[in-house]
């Protein structure tokens, strides 16, 4: 059996390689650069890499488990994948630092912190006493989470801390169904929509949820706030400015995009087509979410264990839907 790792460079990456080595010492173990060509993945069985080219699949003739260290896949040509029979396993692992990211960039909203951290650096202390000069508290608001999967579940422990009222709006929910922390659960996106004073985004991006919040429903949002996590594109850009700036949408807190920069220009690339970064009802963040050293080395443990589960014969963790994409 052969077996590559694509662009795991990391030092943490490199202990567990070579513990695999040493374990399974008749197993050819490589390393390769995430750009590989042909000849690099043409003989392999099991790949574990963070990215994946349409045509990087078409070179694979033997390939059938790939393994990716993180949760999103919506970069990944899964009709391909699917096509060539490859079984697909991500990891869950960072779920939890995402919804910190969710929380902390809340409370960067409500408490205006952005606004007046750049103030003061002016001489300016918004202590006129006046309503506008007021912070928003978090503590018993109405929140709506979009999406009740792992990253959702984590983020309704936290807004239980500040005594929040939480619904849950989910796909194919069940009759009865309950999820612990979650006050209530609908499958009508419209209803969760309405509900909350805070509507947040933790879903995965697919067919069915690109530009799910629009022109039709953005209504459902005045005066509201908007925090997204799961990726820019659930948003319609246009509707997504327009609101902002027409104070249709009361805030929002983002931390995913539009446009992301290439190798070598992460210094020159707006995050958006529209200026959202220019005004001062939102916070943003460059999709920082899981950036954190222990989500890092959790996606990479759980990776190798179930790695390790495929090499031992035990039941693989964490199969994607290819037609779903999560």
């Amino acid at each position: 059996m052969e077996i590559k790792f694509a662009g795991c460079k990391s030092e943490y990456w490199k202990e567990k390689i070579n513990l695999l080595k040493e374990r399974y010492p008749k197993i050819s173990f490589f390393e390769i650069n995430r750009d590989f060509g042909r000849e690099d993945i043409e003989f392999t069985d099991v790949l574990i890499t963070y990215r994946l080219k349409k045509e990087q699949v078409e070179f694979a003739k033997r390939l059938k488990y790939l393994f990716v260290p993180y949760a999103g896949l919506n970069n990944f040509p899964l009709q391909v994948l699917k096509n060539k029979n490859i079984i697909v396993c991500n990891s869950h692992e960072n779920t939890k630092y995402v919804a910190e990211r969710a929380f902390a960039l809340t409370l960067a909203l409500l408490g205006k912190i952005v606004l007046f951290h750049n103030d003061l650096k002016k001489g300016f202390w918004h202590r006129e006493g006046l309503y506008r000069e007021y912070w928003e508290s978090l503590r018993g608001k109405k929140c709506s989470i979009i999406g009740t999967g792992s990253i959702g579940v984590e983020l309704a422990k936290l807004l239980k801390i500040f005594s929040c009222e939480i619904m849950g709006a989910k796909r194919n929910l069940k009759n009865g169904e309950r999820i612990n922390n979650f006050d209530s659960l609908t499958d009508d996106i419209n209803k969760a929509l309405s509900f909350g004073q805070i509507i947040y985004l933790t879903l995965p991006l697919t067919k069915e949820t690109e530009n799910l919040i629009n022109e039709k429903n953005i209504c459902l949002l005045e005066g509201k706030y908007l925090v997204n996590v799961s990726r820019g594109k659930v948003v319609d850009e246009k509707v997504l400015f327009d609101s902002l700036k027409n104070k249709i949408l009361k805030g929002a807190a983002l931390d995913v995009w539009y446009n992301y920069p290439k190798e070598g220009e992460e210094n020159n690339k707006l995050p958006s087509n529209y200026p959202i970064y220019e005004l001062d009802n939102v916070v943003i963040s460059p999709h920082k979410g899981a950036h954190t050293e222990g989500a890092e080395k959790g996606d990479i443990d759980f990776t190798v264990r179930n790695l390790t589960n495929l090499l031992e014969g035990r039941e693989l963790k964490n199969i994607v839907d290819l037609d779903k994409g999560y």
